[in-house]
C-alpha cells in the first residue's frame, strides 16, 4: 500500500492535501506528534465520504531527541496517544509507532505503554519508527509482545542493514518505508537530512534511474 506521508505539512494546509489524497484514491494516511498536524487529518477524515474501516491511519507518539531536557514516560505516552485520538478524531488508531530510539533509557518503558494501549483498544497494532535491531532486541529480551513493524527510511542510498532486515524477517516485522522518493526532489539539499548520492549532489542532470542502477550493482 502506497501512503501519505504528511512531514513538512503545515496543519493549515493538512485538511485539504489529505482531502485531494483520499479523493484520488490514497487509503493510508501517515501523521505524527511531532509534525503538528494530526488535527487538520481528523477534520479531512471526519469530512470525507469514505467508511472510516477503508483508511488506515498511522500517527507517531514523540519520545524525545537527544538534546531534550526530558524524554517520555509510561503516563506521558498513554496520555500522548489519547491526545493524538482526540485530534484525529479517532475512537482507534490502526497503527502506533514510537517516533524514534533516543529515549535511552526509557525506551522498555515507552513499549509497555504502547502494549497497555493496544490492551485498552486504543491503537490496532503498535510498531516502531528508526529502530535497529539493539533497540527491538531490548523488547524481546523483555519478553514483551513483538512490533509488528518498523517504519525506516528505503531508497537506493539508504537500504535496510542485512543484520536488522535478517532480524526482522526472523520476528515477522515488517518494514514501512519512508522517504522512498527523497533522492528526487531538492528539499532536503543543504541539510544532514540529504539522501541524494555524490554524484547527483555534484551533477544535477545526472538522471535518477541512471545512478540508481549503478547503486544496486553494489548493493
Amino acid at each position: 500500500m502506497v501512503g501519505l506521508g504528511t512531514w513538512l505539512i503545515p496543519n493549515d494546509d493538512a485538511e485539504r492535501v489529505c482531502t485531494d489524497a483520499l479523493n484520488l484514491g490514497y487509503r493510508h494516511i501517515d501523521t505524527a506528534q511531532i509534525y503538528q498536524n494530526e488535527e487538520g487529518v481528523g477534520n479531512a477524515l471526519v469530512s470525507s465520504s469514505i467508511a472510516r474501516e477503508d483508511i488506515f491511519i498511522t500517527t507517531k507518539m514523540w519520545p524525545g531527541m537527544y538534546g531534550d531536557e526530558t524524554f517520555q514516560t509510561f503516563s506521558g505516552a498513554i496520555e500522548a496517544c489519547e491526545q493524538s485520538l482526540k485530534l484525529l478524531q479517532l475512537n482507534e488508531i490502526d497503527l502506533y509507532l514510537i517516533h524514534n530510539p533516543f529515549a535511552t533509557n526509557s525506551r522498555v518503558e515507552l513499549w509497555e505503554a504502547m502494549v497497555e494501549l493496544k490492551k485498552q483498544g486504543k491503537v490496532k497494532h503498535i510498531g516502531v519508527s528508526n529502530y535497529n535491531v539493539k533497540h527491538i532486541k531490548e523488547i524481546e529480551d523483555a519478553q514483551l509482545e513483538m512490533p509488528v513493524a518498523n517504519q525506516i527510511e528505503i531508497h537506493p542510498y539508504h537500504m535496510i542493514p542485512d543484520a536488522l532486515e535478517v532480524y526482522m524477517n526472523n520476528h515477522n516485522i515488517l518494514p514501512i518505508a519512508y522517504s522512498t522518493l527523497a533522492p528526487l526532489p531538492n528539499w532536503r539539499e543543504g541539510s544532514r537530512w540529504n539522501s541524494k548520492p555524490e554524484a547527483m549532489k555534484n551533477d544535477p542532470s545526472i538522471p535518477f534511474l541512471e545512478v540508481a542502477e549503478l547503486s544496486l550493482i553494489h548493493i
